[in-house]
């Protein structure tokens, strides 16, 4: 349980950082975008694997965080009308994801490269 509420703030102060200053200046939101991929592609492959929540549960906060982050960015730089639709699409696409017509191939490809994905975040 510590763990999981580790995972439940990890990214709390860059969001109230991010709110305080009224303002996204700085990030990359491609790079959040790519976060966000690496986090989906980790919880969708336990997921269908059927792994216990405690192995992908702290993926689950951190999506849910990098997506409030994802849309603060939008939201500050006057998008906000398109922060909510990149929220719809994400939650939309995700579910998709998540369905049996995703093949497996697909989410094991995307596990696979989470490791790529998130160093190109960080570029």
């Amino acid at each position: 349980i510590t763990y999981l509420l580790f995972f439940l703030l990890v990214k709390l102060p860059q969001i109230l950082k991010l709110m305080g200053a009224k303002s996204a200046e700085g990030l990359s939101f491609i790079g959040v975008l790519l976060e966000l991929l690496a986090i989906s592609g980790t919880m969708a492959y336990s997921i269908a694997n059927k792994f216990p929540f405690s192995a992908w549960g702290e993926a689950l906060f951190l999506m849910l965080q990098t997506v409030a982050i994802g849309f603060l960015i939008q939201h500050y730089r006057g998008k906000t009308g398109t922060g909510f639709f990149l929220v719809a699409v994400y939650l939309g696409l995700f579910g998709l994801l998540l369905s049996p017509v995703t093949p497996v191939s697909v989410v094991t490809y995307m596990q696979a490269s989470n490791m790529p994905t998130i160093i190109i975040s960080r570029v």
